[in-house]
C-alpha cells in the first residue's frame, strides 16, 4: 500500500522561485519515494488575483504580461501534482480541517515564508503552524518566518506554535531568524536544522534559456548585467545609463524604459537558466540571487527593505552573503542611502573580484545537503 505525502507551500503565483521551490520539493521527495503518492496540496492561504502591470503600461508589455501568465498556467497545470480539490481561504481552523480530510501519512511544510504572520488577527498564526489533531507526521522543509521574532509574539501565539512545533518530527528551517524563532519556543536537539533551500538541488537546463533568447533575438556578444530594480530606486534609470556607456548590454527582470531588453515574458524553467547568460546580476530578489549563484555570477543584492531583516541584523539575503563570501555577493542593506555611482561601484567590484572555482563547492554541499535531510524524512515514513 502507497503512502500519501502532502506539501504545503506557496505556488500560484507568477513568480519563478515560489514556483521552482515547489517543484523542487515535489521532485526531491518523488526521487525518494519512488513507490508512493507525493501531491502539492492546493491550498491558498490568500486570494490572489492576477492583473497585468500598470506601472509601465505599453502594448508591448501587456503582451509580455500576458504572455509569461499563459506561460505559468501551464506550468502549474503540467509540472505539479496539485489535488484536484482546492481551498482558498485565510481561516486557519478551516484550512487544518481541509487538510485532516485527506488523512496523509505525513505533510512537509514548506519552502518559502510560509511562517510569517501577515495576513492573520493580530493574536492569530497561519494555517502553516499545523494544529496537532491534524492526523499525520508533520515535518518542516526549508520553511521560513522571514523576520518574525519570539519578541513579536503575544502570549497566545507563543502558546499555540509551542504546541505546534512540538508535534513535528522534524524542523527543517532556511535561514538563522527562523531557527532563532524556534528555538525560543522550546524546540533544542537534532529536530531543528537549518536546511538549504529546495532549489539548490533543482538542475539548471540552459536550453530553455537558449531557445527564449534565439526567439526574441537576444545575443550576448558584450558584456550584460541583468537588473531586477524597484520602481522606486530612482537611480535606477542612471544606472542603466553608466553600465551602457562602458559597453554593457542591459537587461531588465521588471518593466523598465532604460532596459535593451525587458525579460519578464519567460516562463520559471526559462528564467532559471537566463542567469547564465549574464556577467552580473542586480536584484532586490532572493531567489534571483540564489539563481545567480547557482549560475555561478557576481551578484549585488538589495535588501527591499527593513521589514526584511531582524533586529539583530539578519535576513535570509544575509544568509547568501555569508554562504558565498564577500567577493561573490556584494549585499546593499539600504538602497535608499545609496546612488547609482555606488550601486555600479559595487557591481563592478563583485565582476572584478568573481571566484566561481569555490561557488562550485558550496554549491555541491548545499544540494547534497537538502537531499540528505529529504532523505531522513522518508526515513520516517519507512
Amino acid at each position: 500500500m502507497y503512502k500519501k505525502i502532502g506539501i504545503l507551500t506557496y505556488f500560484w503565483t507568477d513568480n519563478p522561485g515560489t514556483f521552482l521551490q515547489a517543484y523542487s520539493i515535489q521532485e526531491a521527495y518523488r526521487r525518494v519515494l519512488v513507490d508512493d503518492r507525493v501531491e502539492v496540496i492546493n491550498y491558498q492561504s490568500f486570494r490572489w488575483r492576477w492583473r497585468p502591470n500598470f506601472s509601465h503600461m505599453t502594448v508591448g508589455q501587456w503582451k509580455r504580461d500576458l504572455t509569461r501568465h499563459a506561460k505559468y498556467n501551464w506550468c502549474r497545470r503540467h509540472r505539479l501534482n496539485l489535488t484536484p480539490r482546492r481551498l482558498v481561504c485565510e481561516d486557519p481552523a478551516k484550512a487544518w480541517r481541509f487538510l485532516s480530510a485527506f488523512r496523509y501519512d505525513l505533510i512537509s511544510v514548506g519552502s518559502d515564508t510560509l511562517l510569517e504572520l501577515w495576513r492573520t488577527k493580530a493574536d492569530g498564526v497561519t494555517a502553516y503552524w499545523l494544529n496537532p489533531e491534524i492526523p499525520a507526521r508533520k515535518v518542516m522543509c526549508a520553511a521560513s518566518a522571514r523576520a518574525t521574532q519570539f519578541t513579536d509574539l503575544c502570549d497566545g501565539q507563543k502558546d499555540y506554535m509551542r504546541t505546534s512545533v512540538r508535534d513535528f518530527d522534524l524542523l527543517g528551517v532556511r535561514d538563522a531568524a527562523t531557527y532563532e524563532l524556534l528555538r525560543c519556543l522550546g524546540v533544542n536537539g537534532e529536530k531543528l536544522r537549518v536546511v538549504p533551500d529546495p532549489t539548490f538541488a533543482y538542475e539548471i537546463d540552459p536550453s530553455h534559456a537558449d531557445a527564449y533568447f534565439h526567439k526574441r533575438g537576444i545575443t550576448f556578444d558584450r558584456p550584460t548585467v541583468a537588473l531586477h530594480l524597484l520602481r522606486q530606486m530612482s537611480w535606477a534609470g542612471e544606472l542603466a545609463s553608466s553600465f551602457r556607456a562602458m559597453g554593457w548590454q542591459v537587461l531588465s527582470l521588471r518593466p523598465a524604459a532604460y532596459a535593451d531588453y525587458v525579460v519578464n515574458d519567460i516562463s520559471p524553467f526559462e528564467w532559471a537558466g537566463l542567469f547564465g547568460a549574464c556577467d552580473l546580476v542586480i536584484t532586490h530578489r532572493f531567489h534571483d540571487t540564489v539563481f545567480s549563484l547557482k549560475n555561478k555570477k557576481p551578484t549585488v543584492v538589495l535588501v527591499p527593505n527593513r521589514d526584511r531583516v531582524t533586529t539583530s541584523g539578519d535576513s535570509k539575503y544575509h544568509t547568501c552573503k555569508r554562504l558565498f563570501d564577500f567577493d561573490n555577493v556584494q549585499l546593499i542593506e539600504d538602497w535608499t542611502r545609496v546612488s547609482a555611482d555606488e550601486v555600479l561601484e559595487k557591481g563592478l567590484l563583485a565582476f572584478r573580484n568573481h571566484r566561481p572555482e569555490p561557488m562550485e563547492t558550496k554549491l555541491q554541499a548545499l544540494k547534497e545537503a537538502f537531499q540528505s535531510y529529504i532523505k531522513r524524512v522518508a526515513d520516517l515514513l519507512n
